[in-house]
């Protein structure tokens, strides 16, 4: 069982956990253990069931524990997604491919 912590929770979050949910129907392979999102709002919530861990920078603290996969789908900030996948200070082994 691979544990996951999604970057992002708000616009295409709902579509990956759902992306995940349907893996597991076929072969139980995924555990979402958190959510990482600037959004300060969201910090000690949850959605879903999974609580929401704290902001993006923070991923190098649960990078040798878990992999990520990238939730975030609004236009803005895919616009920006690679300023904030620098954010994250992780390296492309880090991340879950879906």
């Amino acid at each position: 069982m691979t544990d996951l912590i999604i970057i992002g929770g708000s616009t295409a979050f709902n579509e990956v956990l759902g992306i995940i949910e349907g893996i597991n129907k076929v072969k139980d392979q995924y555990r979402v253990v958190g959510i990482l999102d600037d959004n300060e709002q969201l910090y000690g919530t949850k959605k879903e069931g999974v609580p929401v861990l704290g902001d993006i920078s923070t991923a190098t603290k649960y990078k040798n524990e878990v992999k990520f996969v990238f939730g975030i789908g609004s236009m803005i900030t895919r616009l920006n997604r690679e300023k904030i996948l620098l954010k994250t200070g992780l390296t492309d082994d880090s991340f879950e491919t879906l």
